[in-house]
């Protein structure tokens, strides 16, 4: 199901912790990712995206 949230894409360094979060969950050896941080700097957004990025590959493949 994917989320409405915030689109990451013109934002450059959400865009590359969105990247690295994405390269962390398809590497086997890393089996916890933690994001953290003060409030409002956009943890919740990163997460979201990461769902909907999963949401809509999910529906390609089906």
């Amino acid at each position: 199901m994917e989320l409405e949230t915030t689109d990451m894409k013109h934002q450059t360094t959400a865009q590359r912790t969105l990247e690295e979060v994405l390269r962390c969950i398809a590497d086997e050896k890393i089996s916890v990712i933690r994001v953290y941080g003060m409030g409002g700097i956009g943890k919740t957004t990163l997460m979201e995206n990461v769902n909907n990025h999963f949401a809509f590959h999910n529906l390609i493949l089906t």
